[in-house]
């Protein structure tokens, strides 16, 4: 067993490499860092077992504040004269930022619509208590005047011009129609308003998060199942979310299907039902390469059927007797993944080649083909 560690740790840089993890009270090595797939949105559906998201502490800093990303990202286009820090502090902090020397109009604007987001969230900040412990705040009843917050929510819609800071003011006026179940007039505007009109950036499917709210409430739950997987595929802060929303939508027999309409609602489909279950992976694989090879959610099926062969074949408290590691199993598809990274790596329209090649050498090993995993 240290022969083997000492040959992949030469094969193998520390940024792949990765250590041990222990699951159900036996231990495999998990050699190959799951982090290494491109996009980091999708890192929360790597292999997990103990959590509903994957939470490795490489990965999940607790002692440090994360604010949405997304949103983060798509203030920084529009404050272009801003760092990071003081974009987290004004939007998610406001109560320690000062607004000195922002004196731009851009600047004036945003500052009108960040104080006015301030007052929707408190007013609808009883939702955030509504499964605590605390008697106290589970009693607190708060009157929301959702008239006046709309009548305000619009004046400022009609008298804004840029285009992200008027999708912002439908978002809050359609989270408000939301919160106070006014689920068909939420839609309705959507359709007129919004929908097929604006760029499709974090904060459209911050929208269509609430819609999908909307048309669950009222049991359209094959609409609400499609536009769920519309936001976990596509935004970048409300993956976890609409992942459980989805399951819920699902437990009501409903999956979105009736509602898909070309190749990219299939891959979508493909994604969030194959990180539903273990079933089919090297199918799914397959089906989603054909669709296009070049989708980086590809890589995060793989590595998920990646980490599960690791569970076989590097097994600690394995016993070994007369066998030998890799400890293979007739229930192994490394032959099945290596053959998916060979044909990635030969296929000239793949970008990201150096995932795949890692992959190859690395299943190479796997297959006793030293002298394969060191040419990749």
């Amino acid at each position: 067993m240290r022969k083997i560690l000492i040959i992949i740790l030469t094969l193998y840089s520390s940024s792949v490499f990765a250590g041990w993890e222990a699951i159900d009270g036996w231990n495999f090595y998990n050699l190959f860092k799951q982090t290494n797939i491109s996009a980091e949105e999708f890192y929360p559906f790597l292999r997990e077992d103990f959590t509903t998201f994957y939470s490795n502490s490489n990965y999940k800093q607790n002692k440090v504040k994360v604010y949405p990303k997304g949103n983060i990202s798509l203030w920084n286009e529009l404050l272009v004269d801003w760092n990071i820090y003081e974009i987290e502090k004004a939007i998610y902090e406001p109560e320690n930022f000062s607004w000195h020397n922002k004196n731009t109009e851009i600047d004036k604007r945003a500052k009108i619509y960040i104080d006015f987001a301030q007052i929707c969230s408190e007013a609808f900040d009883y939702r955030n208590k509504m499964n605590s412990w605390d008697y106290n705040e589970i009693k607190q009843q708060k009157t929301i005047n959702t008239e006046a917050l709309l009548s305000k929510a619009n004046t400022l819609l009609n008298n804004e011009s840029n285009e992200q800071l008027k999708a912002r003011y439908y978002y809050q006026i359609i989270r408000i129609l939301h919160y106070s179940k006014n689920w068909e007039d939420a839609i309705k505007l959507y359709d007129s308003k919004v929908k097929d009109k604006l760029t499709k950036n974090e904060i459209y499917y911050y929208i269509i998060d609430q819609i999908a709210g909307c048309y669950y409430s009222i049991k359209n739950y094959h609409k609400a199942a499609y536009l769920f997987t519309k936001v976990f595929n596509k935004s970048f802060d409300r993956k976890k979310s609409a992942f459980l929303s989805y399951n819920f939508c699902t437990k009501k027999d409903a999956d979105g299907k009736p509602f898909f309409k070309g190749f990219e609602d299939e891959k979508d489909f493909i994604l969030i039902t194959s990180l539903r279950n273990f079933s089919d992976e090297i199918i799914n694989i397959n089906k989603f390469i054909n669709l296009d090879e070049n989708d980086q959610r590809v890589e995060l099926l793989f590595m998920r059927a990646l980490n599960n062969v690791e569970r076989v074949v590097w097994p600690k408290n394995i016993g070994v007797g007369h066998e030998t590691l890799p400890f293979y199993d007739e229930k192994n598809n490394y032959k099945d993944l290596l053959s998916i990274v060979e044909k990635q790596v030969g296929n000239y329209a793949v970008r990201n080649k150096d995932f795949w090649r890692i992959a190859s050498s690395y299943l190479s090993f796997i297959n006793n083909d030293i002298k394969t995993a060191k040419n990749e």
